[in-house]
């Protein structure tokens, strides 16, 4: 009975062992999946350009040394002159009166080039997007998000017109629906959720929010983000230093934007969850360690309890090699045991974590199979010395023992 129970509590720092390397290297899968995944809808040949948000004395520093401050003229530059650069793209998020739809309806408002699905990556679920004739002719047209669309009902439909300040614009698309992008990611990693928005040409927001009807447009309006895409065949570390360089020279060296490379990100977060992966690895190897220990000392208390019985299996024949063998199938039968269990209760863990944590978490094979050649290896190694000890034993004095 007391060998049972020692053996029970042994298994259970096994249990907890395996359950603690299953769960954390799912959470690490989870979180590398998805970087991996925003870093995907960023666009990996991509460099994101955007403002900061600079104090008074940054401001005055500014204004003294003439910098512009992130402008169209930025991406135009970089559009002609870069020789890395494929396309530029911009988004400017605008603020403007909007009655139509629900009460509760207050959309985020913004324009971009004509070339901004393409290069963000987003899908149209019917209708088009502009073109740039829509932004060459000042053309009254909008493209909604699907929540957008859903709530301002019939005014929503391709063809219709919404009204938008002192305006109005017809509905030429409507966007896919992108509910897995969450618009609590503050993260420079965060991505944009289009669903609520409205989306305008260029030329409509500069003619009708930024400057009175009939005036002239400038061409040097504040935005709020540039994405530049690369070309296939250039080297990212190459096209970073050249974007760079044209930008300082743009603001007169006045380091008034944030330059955010998607690739870079990627490689940084790689090297940061394989860090992650070790120290947590390393953590839950030790309960894993903990638990061997137990094994071990069961199997100690086992080889003293049952010492006549091996002195008698000597006795008619049995190697040494045989009790070896012998008392390391009891010690992995043990491990082996924890090791199921702990799978299972591990993935009970994560699936509970990834529900009310609300972490990404991801089982995979090697998530599985990891944690369970660790627990056959434990009980194996800890088990050597116990069996060695036995196999060791003078048949006569164990005979002689009672």
């Amino acid at each position: 009975m007391q060998r049972k129970l020692r053996s029970a509590l042994s298994v259970i720092g096994v249990i907890f062992g395996v359950m603690a390397v299953l769960t954390m290297v799912s959470i690490g899968e989870g979180a590398k999946r998805e970087t991996l995944r925003k870093i995907e809808r960023l666009g990996i040949r991509n460099i994101y350009i955007r403002p900061l948000q600079l104090t008074g004395e940054e401001q005055r520093l500014a204004e003294e040394n003439l910098s512009p401050g992130l402008n169209e003229n930025d991406a135009n530059l970089i559009e002609k002159i870069a020789r890395s650069v494929e396309a530029v793209t911009i988004y400017h998020e605008i603020v403007a009166d909007f009655h139509d739809g629900e009460q509760d309806f207050s959309p985020k408002i913004a324009s971009c080039s004509a070339n901004y699905p393409s290069i963000y990556k987003i899908k149209l679920a019917r209708g088009r997007f502009f073109t740039p004739l829509d932004n060459k002719d000042y053309h009254n047209v909008c493209v909604l998000g699907s929540n957008a669309a859903e709530k301002l009902a019939i005014k929503g439909q391709l063809g219709n017109k919404i009204s938008m300040g002192d305006m109005q614009v017809t509905v030429i698309g409507v966007l896919e629906s992108q509910h897995e992008v969450k618009n609590d990611d503050e993260s420079i990693l965060s991505l944009r959720n289009h669903d609520d928005m409205i989306l305008l040409p260029r030329s409509i927001e500069k003619y009708f929010f930024s400057f009175e009807k009939k005036k002239e447009v400038n061409p040097r309006v504040n935005i709020s983000e540039l994405i530049v895409k690369v070309k296939e065949d250039i080297e990212m570390t190459y096209a970073v230093k050249e974007v760079k360089s044209l930008l300082a020279k743009l603001h007169n060296n006045v380091p008034d934007y944030q330059v955010v490379v998607p690739q870079q990100l990627l490689n940084q977060a790689r090297q940061t969850r394989r860090i992650f992966n070790i120290v947590l690895g390393s953590i839950a190897a030790i309960s894993l360690v903990v638990g061997g220990i137990g094994i071990m000392n069961v199997m100690l208390a086992t080889v003293t309890e049952r010492t006549k019985e091996i002195g008698i299996r000597r006795a008619v024949g049995a190697r040494r090699i045989d009790i070896i063998i012998h008392f390391l199938i009891e010690s992995s039968l043990l491990t082996v045991t924890g090791g199921v269990a702990g799978i299972v209760f591990g993935i009970i863990a994560t699936g509970s974590i990834s529900y009310f944590a609300r972490w990404p978490t991801a089982i995979t094979g090697y998530t599985i199979v990891i944690p369970f050649l660790l627990s056959c290896f434990i009980g194996i190694f800890f088990g050597l010395y116990p069996a060695h000890k036995a196999a060791s034993m003078s048949p006569i004095n164990a005979l002689r023992q009672d």
